[in-house]
């Protein structure tokens, strides 16, 4: 005879099934009427096979000792009795408890981009866990396991926790594990986030959905979080990653500080830039540039085609057309003055300004297979050819000597878009990178990590028209952010600067 739990085993999983192998085949029904468990518990007998018997049960006690007997007399199945009474004895598992915390209970200062993960004794039901977990103030979250770990629990917010406030989060017993066992003992944790700061090392986008338009955000945990409820249509940070400037799907624009609430701007157009701290706004509406300052609107130039803000925030680089070339000015925000950069034999697209204010990168249109990617040195008026062809989008290097760009080629599959890499110092030619990502990825649009070691793209696959994805600068390292279960298309995309 075989038996399973073991004479003597400890920590029985509680929902582990009661197995005993005859010998022989049995009399189903005689060795039914002499088997017990003690204590009792409520179960029932199946036999997969005449010599198989096992007893499916409801989950036992946790931390108890249980005893199997088969009473003498039960009978094989050629009506011979055994004259044994046979028993075997079991401890099953401790009930599951609550072993830590991410933060830990009591911390103060916590970051409110910060996921919440709870650690217990076993892995647990994720469904009996959301019926008997609360979060005061209420929070909408959604819970997940940790993959490959069934014991780390996440709570996950649909945002930002609320800047400098005191969350409290309370487990009743009616938490299970896996094996159906209450918690020991209900579970609080309480922790007080600080003020709100930067998303260092985040990435946000817009999506596209059938409920709309929102603002995600993702970093390498590769869990979306929805960043504001409010549907957008394009959007920007500031500087220091504080706040958002995001154009509403109506056209109106918005301010939205990480800790506050959105303010609404008295502006329209295609495109606005945060100036530096105090300086105000920047805005392209139709043609023309206006600077928003308070309540005062500043007339800047008409007939701009493209516009970048300096790094610092005090300049507005902006493309014009003079006589039969077009010139490339400049816009001093403090001291209100206009002043020219240089010029260039044809239309201006798609400004750039170096991260060191050296260098101006932009995009001489042309027809759609013919277009220059070019960039100026404002210290010696410097021009360099950077690439031809099917190209748009730059994008500088953290390092202000190197460009990303957008280069389209036709393939046997059609036309696939790849980001490639060039170098933009005139002591070196641009020479640029093979296009990646490598593979049948085609990218829709990219953005350069804060350091310039990463960049985080949009490309279609299979089954998502529009996924997140993270790569090293050289192409290596990719990931998809967002996983397949993410249904919405993602669109703009943007690392915060912070």
């Amino acid at each position: 005879m075989a038996i399973s739990p073991v004479n003597g085993a400890g920590a029985v999983p509680s929902d582990a099934p009661i197995r005993i192998t005859f010998d022989r085949p049995m009399d189903e029904a005689s060795v039914a009427s002499h088997f017990q468990v003690v204590p009792s518990i409520r179960g029932r007998i199946s036999w997969p096979s005449p010599r198989r018997l096992v007893f499916h049960h409801v989950p036992f006690q946790p931390a108890h000792k249980y005893e199997v007997v088969l009473s003498a007399g039960y009978r094989d199945a050629s009506g011979n009795a055994n004259p044994f009474r046979h028993s075997w004895k079991f401890k099953t598992e401790t009930a599951p408890i609550l072993t830590g915390s991410s933060p830990q209970d009591g911390a103060t200062g916590v970051d409110p981009a910060a996921s919440i993960v709870l650690n217990f004794s076993r892995g647990m039901n994720l469904h009996a866990l959301e019926a008997a977990l609360t979060v005061s103030p209420p929070l909408v979250y959604t819970l997940q396991q940790t993959p490959g770990d069934a014991a780390q629990i996440m709570v996950l917010p649909q945002g930002l926790l609320a800047a400098n406030t005191r969350y409290a989060i309370v487990i009743d017993r009616d938490a299970t594990d896996l094996d159906g066992n209450h918690l020991r003992a209900g579970a609080f944790v309480s922790f007080e986030t600080g003020p709100a700061v930067a998303l260092n090392g985040w990435i946000t986008f817009t999506s596209t959905s059938a409920s709309g338009s929102q603002l995600w955000m993702v970093d390498h945990d590769r869990l979306p979080r929805e960043l504001i409820p409010v549907p957008v249509q394009s959007y920007t940070w500031s500087s220091d990653g504080t706040r958002l400037l995001a154009r509403s799907i109506d056209g109106t624009w918005f301010v939205l500080p990480l800790d506050g609430t959105a303010t609404p701007l008295p502006i329209s157009g295609q495109w606005a830039q945060f100036l530096a701290p105090e300086q105000g706004y920047v805005v392209l509406d139709g043609d023309q540039l206006e600077i928003l300052k308070g309540t005062a609107t500043i007339q800047v130039a008409d007939g701009v085609t493209a516009a970048a803000v300096s790094p610092t925030g005090l300049q507005v680089a902006f493309a014009v057309p003079a006589g039969t070339e077009w010139e490339v000015d400049a816009y001093d925000v403090q001291v209100g003055a206009r002043y020219r950069l240089f010029t260039v034999p044809s239309q201006v697209a798609q400004l750039t300004w170096s991260p060191d204010g050296q260098w101006l990168a932009y995009l001489l249109p042309g027809s759609s297979d013919r277009a220059q990617l070019r960039a100026t040195s404002l210290r010696d008026g410097t021009t360099v050819t950077v690439a031809s062809g099917r190209v748009s989008d730059p994008a500088w290097q953290a390092d202000s000597r190197h460009l990303f760009y957008l280069g389209t080629t036709s393939t046997q599959q059609g036309l696939v878009t790849k980001i490639y890499r060039a170098a933009v110092q005139p002591t070196e030619l641009p020479s640029p990178t093979s296009g990646i990502p490598s593979g049948r990825l085609s990218v829709q649009t990219f953005s350069p990590s804060p350091d310039g070691r990463q960049i985080a793209f949009v490309a279609a696959t299979p089954t998502s028209p529009g996924a997140v994805w993270v790569m090293n600068a050289d192409g290596t390292g990719l990931a998809d952010l967002v996983g397949p279960t993410f249904s919405a298309q993602a669109s703009q995309i943007a690392w915060n600067p912070g």
